[in-house]
């Protein structure tokens, strides 16, 4: 029976390993990739202002809808059934599927790039904007398919536990490009035109890189023949496919809607306040790649009870890394965004503030996707999806006229925070999932008061730029002192410190040295 124990320890700290040495990898680039974006909004914000970085909004949008169209939930799959085909050794049914995840999206890619170019001029008229975008559309439509491209060998390669070459293409390589151009663009004073050849740029270059990755280093067993399961495959993405696009339009339909009913310059505004609220979701996003595939791996054997620690841990790690963050975002609102994009976006302050509470509600429930994914609950999500983006879609049109961008904000945080919520007691009937409640209060009582008398004392400071900086450097040791005061970390937090520590090359040894305690 101790045996049996110490395997099941064993088998956890193997897991939470697997899950924390990923995620920091996710973690070192997405932190580099967000800095990157971070530079590429601020100047592309400042150098087109509102009304320019509005119309590239529209189009990153557009080109969004279309990603979700060409992919039709397919890519969502790989990290479900790669390893599980896998785990029961079944490589003829994996031949095939990787056929099939590999024409399906390329063939729909293909088709929508030709509508595309064929209906610009219409798309251009529909939102009444300058007669460039048109050709802004053509032109990034012939390398579309090529980014389909780019999505699945990347998920092939988070499915295959080699996290590093998929986050480095789509955290660090793409984002760079983009950036690289901008400052181009920033020092020669060069028009919009420009930036969209470095977004063409920025899905050529990557494919050719996702693609030599693939071919080098991604090695699945051989099998003599293939085995195509069209109709399992098909019932498990279309539903997937939904729920992407909807979730997409519930992100996104805030752009459309601002761009038919408000000046360009609204939409500019709205953009940059919902892209910073939106960086809230990033530690989320660095778990998920990895904790598909670890419970899917505990499913095949099984193992319901790892499956539950897995999914209550990563909650706490999330919503832990989030929370501070959230905090800067909620209290200082008009000055994040006045450090960061200039004056004329202060009117976004009510816009951040709003969504940022919706990705905190969001996030703080846990990864509920992956485990309704897990159980192929695609129709329920498909179900829950369409009932929350009509609603958001219909709040966004409704509360436009009243609030301007502060109705679209109003929207879409609260259905940010529905979905979620919902889905996570959708997602308890099918594993004894929990939330470590104790955990995330200790993270609230640490934060509230230290971002408090942070604030406090930037308003003591008369100058703008040195308040940033003395109330930044009181938040976050106040912060940590805190938590440590509360004893929020617990023996498993130091373990896998350690595991960051040596993947990423970062010192802890100042938060080693009390949470040991």
């Amino acid at each position: 029976m101790m045996n049996k124990k110490q395997d099941l320890s064993e088998e956890r700290m193997h897991s939470l390993k697997q899950m924390a040495s990923s995620a920091s990898l996710i973690f070192f680039f997405g932190i580099l990739g967000y800095i990157i974006m971070f530079f590429f909004r601020l100047l592309a914000a400042r150098h087109f202002g509102p009304e320019g970085y509005g119309i590239y909004t529209l189009l990153e949008t557009i080109k969004g809808i279309l990603f979700i169209l060409a992919l039709c939930g397919t890519a969502e799959g790989i990290a479900r059934f790669v390893p599980y085909y896998l785990e029961k050794k079944e490589y003829a049914q994996l031949r095939g599927y990787l056929s099939f995840v590999f024409k399906f999206p390329f063939i729909l890619s293909v088709i929508l790039t030709i509508l595309t170019i064929l209906f610009s001029d219409q798309i251009t008229s529909f939102f009444g904007f300058p007669s460039s975008f048109s050709l802004y559309l053509q032109l990034t439509s012939f390398v579309f398919p090529l980014r389909v491209l780019s999505r699945v060998f990347r998920r092939i390669c988070y499915a295959k536990k080699e996290t590093f070459y998929a986050t480095f293409s789509y955290d660090f390589l793409e984002k760079f490009i983009l950036l690289a151009m901008m400052i181009i663009i920033f020092i020669f004073n060069l028009s919009l035109f420009w930036l969209v050849i470095g977004l063409i740029a920025s899905m050529v270059l990557p494919f050719l890189f996702d693609l030599l990755v693939y071919l080098k280093k991604i090695h699945l067993p051989k099998a003599d023949h293939k085995v195509f399961l069209i109709k399992e495959w098909l019932v498990f993405s279309f539903p997937l496919f939904f729920v992407g696009l909807f979730s997409y339009v519930m992100g996104w339909s805030d752009n459309l809607v601002i761009a038919k009913y408000l000046p360009a310059e609204q939409l500019g505004i709205y953009a940059a306040a919902f892209s910073l609220g939106s960086l809230l979701d990033f530690f989320q996003r660095a778990f998920s790649p990895i904790f598909t595939p670890l419970i899917t791996e505990q499913y095949v054997k099984g193992n319901h009870a790892e499956i539950s620690f897995l999914f209550r841990k990563s909650a706490a790690w999330i919503f832990g890394l989030t929370f501070p963050i959230f905090l800067v975002m909620f209290f200082y609102a008009p000055f994040v965004l006045h450090f960061i994009f200039g004056e004329g976006y202060i009117p976004g302050a009510s816009v951040l503030m709003i969504i940022a509470l919706g990705f905190l509600i969001n996030i703080a429930t846990g990864l509920n996707y992956n485990i309704l994914l897990l159980h192929q609950k695609t129709k329920v999500m498909f179900i829950l999806n369409v009932i929350i983006v009509i609603s958001n879609v219909l709040m966004n049109i409704a509360l436009i006229p009243y609030f301007g961008i502060v109705g679209p904000a109003l929207a879409s945080g609260g259905a940010l925070a529905l979905k979620e919520v919902i889905s996570f007691f959708i997602a308890k009937r099918y594993e004894k999932i929990s939330l470590d409640y104790r955990y995330n209060l200790k993270f609230i009582l640490a934060g509230l008061p230290s971002i408090l008398i942070a604030l406090f004392i930037f308003y003591q400071i008369p100058h703008f730029y040195t308040g940033i900086i003395v109330s930044a450097l009181i938040y976050v040791p106040l912060y940590i002192l805190f938590l440590l005061l509360l004893r929020t970390f617990k023996e498993e937090d130091y373990k896998i410190l350690l595991v960051i520590e040596k993947r990423t090359g970062i010192s802890f040894s100042f938060l080693k040295r009390f949470i040991s305690h």
